[in-house]
């Protein structure tokens, strides 16, 4: 067989080859096409910006596409008729499918349960506590929304066993030897000072101290307050630094031992308990 001809054989092969694999490739596609075109699809309702947190939603914002129904997640928005309108508790981003459950009406927008973020609570200490000075802090109108402080806690710790005659003796004759002041919670912020009216804006006043911090934290913050109304502890606030989240040594207890060490301060006179 001349070298010629064994030329056109070979071309023939391989055209013949690209013909066949062309059929397949051709076929896989238009039967990847058909199941496609055969899916169930519906209209979803998608945002085309961020949407920040707390906003209400504009038809700006939005737009309709087409999505097989396999991939629309539960509560996927149909319409931007029943979006528009609405506000966002948190931050929807670009592309994402807007979720009905995850929106409310412009009327809760103010609700304060919609400035918790996940996991904390909200925490409301009044400006006096029954039997205690008002806070200083508040008194001199220092705190303001967004504003941190540690809570000092203050304890009166005597002997056990002591009826009530002899537990006044001891406050009486030298209390300071039975005092103990710690840092307890720290870095603690202070959402708003005030109340909130029906509307959920805030009344400024002083009058009650609103905290957002974690459940534990505000199980420490109920005791102290019970404490303090029970034993006669008390509580008092520090303001710190914007910034400065740097955390007090919890063990440091100033107490007389303390301040007789640091400070030089006489020794009280011993009191005997009768």
């Amino acid at each position: 067989m001349s070298r010629k001809r064994m030329g056109y054989i070979l071309i023939g092969v391989g055209v013949s080859l690209a013909f066949i694999v062309g059929v397949v490739v051709y076929m896989q596609v238009s039967e990847a096409n058909s199941v496609r075109a055969s899916l169930p699809k519906q209209r979803v309702v998608i945002a085309v910006q961020n949407v920040a947190a707390r906003t209400e939603i504009a038809a700006s914002m939005l737009s309709v596409v087409i999505m097989p129904d396999e991939a629309i997640p539960a509560g996927a928005a149909r319409k931007i008729e029943d979006v528009v309108g609405k506000f966002t508790p948190g931050e929807v981003l670009k592309g994402e499918v807007v979720n009905t459950n995850k929106i409310g009406p412009v009327a809760a927008k103010n609700a304060p349960s919609f400035q918790i973020e996940k996991g904390k609570v909200m925490y409301a200490m009044p400006l006096q506590l029954p039997g205690q000075q008002p806070f200083s802090i508040l008194q001199v109108n220092a705190l303001r929304p967004g504003d941190r402080v540690d809570f000092i806690y203050t304890t009166f710790s005597v002997p056990e066993g002591l009826n009530q005659a002899q537990l006044e003796a001891l406050r009486t004759a030298s209390a300071a030897q039975f005092l103990q002041t710690r840092f307890m919670l720290q870095n603690i912020r202070i959402q708003q000072v005030g109340t909130f009216d029906e509307t959920g804006k805030i009344v400024p006043g002083l009058t009650y101290m609103i905290m957002v911090v974690t459940p534990e934290e505000a199980l420490v913050l109920k005791w102290l307050k019970d404490a303090a109304q029970s034993f006669g502890n008390s509580i008092e606030m520090v303001l710190r630094s914007p910034g400065d989240e740097e955390k007090v040594d919890p063990s440091l207890t100033v107490n007389l031992n303390y301040m007789r060490e640091k400070y030089g301060l006489p020794t009280p006179p011993r009191v005997i308990v009768q």
